[in-house]
């Protein structure tokens, strides 16, 4: 049995270059993954916490539902973006996963993180009543790739 996550909420600074000086709202946790059976439901837990906030996230420039994968961090985040995937939108979830070495390869972590959000949003409901493209990134937001 997987553990529920525990939510921090915190205000932080934008940087999105469309608003001034208004603050986004930050959704984080962690998590200690010491199998690789342990992402699935880890990261279905990330993306049900995002679908939840995307009545409250979407804009008429909301485009894109991105997934960043930081490998260097081990950290997994979901924003609302538009179509210059510059401007996000008011709520981020960011999921930090610790002792998360049960796989060989940087490219193995990307795949399995990769596979687990596709396979999971082919029946997440809350994300199929909005029209966002799903996209998932590793280095850079111009060469995600669609989900």
């Amino acid at each position: 049995m997987t553990n529920q996550l525990a939510w921090k909420t915190s205000d932080i600074e934008r940087t999105s270059p469309q608003y001034d000086k208004t603050k986004q709202t930050l959704h984080s946790s962690t998590c200690r993954i010491e199998k690789a059976e342990q992402l699935v439901p880890i990261v279905n837990q990330c993306i049900e916490k995002a679908a939840c906030l995307l009545a409250e996230n979407l804009t008429d420039e909301s485009r894109y539902l991105m997934f960043e994968w930081q490998q260097d961090k081990k950290e997994l985040s979901i924003v609302v973006t538009d179509d210059s995937k510059l401007n996000d939108s008011q709520h981020i979830v960011k999921c930090q996963f610790t002792q998360f070495d049960c796989l060989d390869s940087d490219n193995e972590y990307a795949q399995s993180m990769r596979e687990s959000i596709h396979n999971y949003l082919t029946t997440c409901s809350e994300f199929m009543q909005y029209s966002l493209i799903a996209a998932f990134h590793v280095d850079s937001r111009q060469n995600s790739i669609l989900l």
